[in-house]
């Protein structure tokens, strides 16, 4: 995509989404955390991609499906033709032969998955003309011919195929809700970095500001003899610091920036003003239905129960493949062998009937372990997998448990950081207005300066921290707690 088509494109659905627009000539935005998550999931590159393997998993359960479907197929040559030299015995000499063949099959087959066989039910017809006599064109046919082919005492794949697949096609499905929340995720973190390195921007800015109009005052003091040489050298160097620490942070905020551009798929000359959330969507979750939401809905469970069933798979196939296989093909079919000169009696009797049954064995007499080696790898895999399902178990209960009491208690650190900001701003404030007064030190006043500004980064710090296990909770249980359903869609 052209870059001025995917501006455009970005600012249309920007505009769509009710996203406010502060400048449209410099494209700068203002973006909540509801905009920059609706963004995602509109047009990055990872939902897209989310997608598309949701597409890859249904067609290939269609596919499966498909496979044990009845399938009808027409095999012809419409036209074939010979000319070569024969030899007849009886005359001792050769002849010339000249011919047109013309065929066709039409065939239907049947997966038996039960029994692990295919059934198939074909009927053809052949037209032949020797042009080299004046004889009419002859006409063979085969009306019908019914064949079932199978292995006896062997692994069936059919059979578990059936239990396979479609737990593959329900992990897909999950997977594709747990992904869309992992984009939140990411989302999320993105969104409060940028922020934070703003906000630490404008903080170092303020203090940058604050030290330069503070040295005129304690160049005022030191000259009135108020205050110290050192104290005076040691502002003196905290503004040097500052100004350091300020163009250091821009360009952490520049790298912040493109990659948050990046993952919501805009233009990299777009300006951003991001507002952090005022309210919660959600204060407390029942800890007891996290638990039982996620033993029941986490896509982690079904995959370590895939890996259990392939393992087992593996283990049977390993098992019956040690010692001996044995096939059997049954077949019965009527054709017509005299040729019929007119088309009208090709399926007309007299037909001739034929059956066929045949049985096969491979019996393994030396293979120097190599069956009993398959047989006890896949038996190790499967205890391995044994293993991993329940440490998977575990830890999921661990988390939900985990995740479920933290997020229950950060509505109270939020409200208490909020506090802490706010206090920290006032004191800072204060002191400066005693700092000019000559009643506080520079100690003092660079001493309440990072309290304000850390107990600011502190409460920025909490609302990501809110925002992270509320996205963790949904993706853990694939549950939406605010609105009591289930993200979970057919």
């Amino acid at each position: 995509m052209k870059p001025i088509i995917k501006k455009s494109f970005a600012l249309i659905l920007i505009f769509l989404l009710g996203i406010k627009i502060l400048d449209a000539q410099s494209g700068s935005i203002v973006l909540s955390l509801d905009d920059a998550l609706k963004l995602a999931q509109e047009q990055s590159y990872h939902a897209k991609v989310n997608q598309h393997q949701q597409l890859t998993g249904y067609w290939n359960y269609q596919n499966f499906l498909a496979d044990f479907r009845p399938s009808l197929s027409l095999r012809t040559s419409p036209l074939t033709y010979q000319n070569n030299k024969r030899y007849t015995g009886i005359e001792d000499s050769y002849y010339r032969n000249e011919s047109l063949q013309s065929e066709a099959l039409l065939y239907l087959d049947q997966r038996i998955s039960p029994l692990g066989g295919t059934l198939s039910v074909s009927s053809g017809l052949q037209r032949y003309e020797f042009l080299a006599s004046e004889s009419s064109p002859e006409y063979f046919s085969q009306p019908f011919i019914i064949n079932y082919r199978q292995s006896l005492l062997g692994f069936n794949p059919m059979k578990w195929a059936r239990k396979i697949e479609p737990l593959i096609f329900e992990t897909t499905k999950r997977e594709y809700v747990e992904d869309t929340e992992a984009l939140n995720l990411s989302v999320v973190s993105y969104f409060f970095d940028y922020t934070w390195l703003g906000w630490n921007v404008k903080l170092a800015k303020e203090n940058l500001d604050d030290a330069q109009a503070l040295i005129e005052v304690a160049e005022q003091r030191y000259e009135s003899g108020s205050l110290s040489r050192d104290e005076l050298l040691d502002m003196q160097l905290a503004n040097s610091n500052a100004f350091r620490f300020y163009k250091e942070l821009v360009l952490q905020q520049r790298k912040a920036k493109d990659d948050f551009l990046n993952l919501l798929m805009l233009p990299t000359n777009i300006e951003i003003e991001t507002i952090l959330p005022e309210t919660l969507p959600l204060e407390q979750v029942d800890v007891k239905k996290v638990f039982e939401l996620a033993n029941a809905n986490n896509p982690e469970l079904l995959r370590k129960e895939l890996d259990l069933l392939i393992n087992q798979r593996n283990l049977e196939q390993a098992k019956r493949e040690r010692y001996f296989q044995a096939n059997i093909d049954l077949a019965y079919n009527r054709t017509k062998s005299a040729p019929a000169t007119q088309f009208s009696d090709v399926y007309k009797p007299e037909f001739n009937t034929s059956s066929y049954i045949s049985l096969g064995l491979n019996v393994p007499i030396l293979d120097w372990g190599r069956g009993k080696g398959r047989y006890e790898v896949a038996r190790s895999s499967l205890e391995t997998s044994e293993l991993l399902a329940n440490k998977t178990i575990q830890q999921i209960e661990q988390d939900a448990l985990t995740f479920g009491i933290t997020f229950n208690s950060q509505k109270i650190i939020i409200e208490s950081a909020a506090r802490s900001n706010s206090l920290a701003t006032e004191s800072y404030a204060l002191t400066v207005d005693r700092f000019h007064e000559g009643n506080a030190d520079v100690l003092k006043l660079t001493s309440t300066r990072r309290a304000k500004d850390k107990a600011r980064l502190d409460y920025i710090n909490t609302l990501e921290r809110y925002w992270t296990y509320y996205f963790l909770l949904r993706q853990l249980t694939l549950f939406d707690f605010n609105n009591g359903t289930s993200l979970f869609i057919e």
